[in-house]
Order: C-alpha cells, then structure tokens, then sequence
C-alpha cells in the first residue's frame, strides 16, 4: 500500500516587510525604508572615504618613487661625469707623453 505524498508547505514570501507598529502601514514602510538607504549611505560614504584616502596614499607613493631616481640618476650622472673627467685626464696625459717622445 503506497502512502501519500506529503503536502508541500507554502512559502511565506513577504516582497515587501511593512511594520505594523508605529502607525500607518505606508508611513511605517517609509521610515524603514529611508533608514535602509540611510545605512547604505553610510556605508557608500565609507567606501569612498577609504578609496580615496588608498587614491592619495598611491600618489604619494610614486611621486617619493620618482623623487628618489631622479636623485638616484642626479648622483649617477655626478659619479659617471667625474669617472670620465678621470679618464680624460689620463688620456691627454698619455697623448702628451707620447707626443713628447
């Protein structure tokens, strides 16, 4: 003897969740509401004051990064110019010895 299926439970789908205390059901929804966009507001404001603070730590960042090789390359430039004035000398010092001979 085959039993019978069970009936299926109704599903309790509240599309809309209106307060039924603190008066009217509309003015009711709207303060629910308006204090959901508040918090999504907050937390949007929040976002964006955390990107835009990550925004100015980046740019910071680089512009120390291009700070340092420009002197990086400044003090580079200085050793390298005074390496060639050295070798330079040296060879004006050979071309002369070798002149003088």
């Amino acid at each position: 003897m085959a039993r019978e299926p069970r009936p299926l439970p109704k599903p309790n789908i509240n599309f809309v969740n209106v307060p039924k205390s603190g008066g009217d059901g509309i003015e009711a929804y709207q303060r629910a509401n308006d204090k959901r966009i508040k918090g999504i507001e907050d937390l949007t404001k929040a976002v964006l004051v955390v990107a835009l603070i990550s925004l100015v730590g980046i740019v910071v960042a680089v512009v120390g990064l291009l700070l340092d090789q420009m002197h990086f390359n400044n003090q580079t430039y200085r050793q390298d110019s005074s390496d060639s004035q050295a070798q330079i000398r040296l060879l004006q010092d050979e071309i002369n010895q070798i002149k003088g001979n």
